[in-house]
């Protein structure tokens, strides 16, 4: 089944498999998510659907200063994700960089991690 998918990765040719530290199950796991790209009219959207959008709570003249993750998209698609964020931040010294930047700003570790999703 592995290298059935493998097969499937490279025939794809998504630019999601020319980052080094995205594997063919990984990439082939979050491109099943996102179907056809063509289908979000936006970014935002796209964003939405993989649930790393901060949900917004305000009620009147309160607005909250911290918010949570929304919870209306695909919780695969946003394990999928988080699982590849983890080794792109590690092994790919641009993404290292940019967390390292945003921890020093005060960024938690999951948010920054986030950011780079929404990159």
């Amino acid at each position: 089944m592995d290298k059935k998918i493998e097969v499937f990765a490279l025939a794809s040719n998504s630019p999601i498999f020319s980052i080094p530290e995205i594997a063919s199950i990984s990439g082939t796991s979050i491109l099943s998510q996102i179907s056809d790209i063509a289908l979000f009219s936006h970014y935002s959207k796209l964003i939405g659907f993989a649930s790393v959008d901060p949900a917004t709570f305000q009620s009147s003249e309160y607005h909250a200063t911290t918010t949570a993750m929304s919870k209306r998209g695909s919780r695969y698609l946003h394990k999928s994700l988080c699982q590849c964020i983890l080794a792109v931040c590690t092994d790919n010294p641009t993404f290292k960089t940019y967390y390292i930047r945003k921890r020093n700003q005060g960024k938690s570790h999951h948010c920054a991690h986030i950011i780079i999703i929404q990159i």
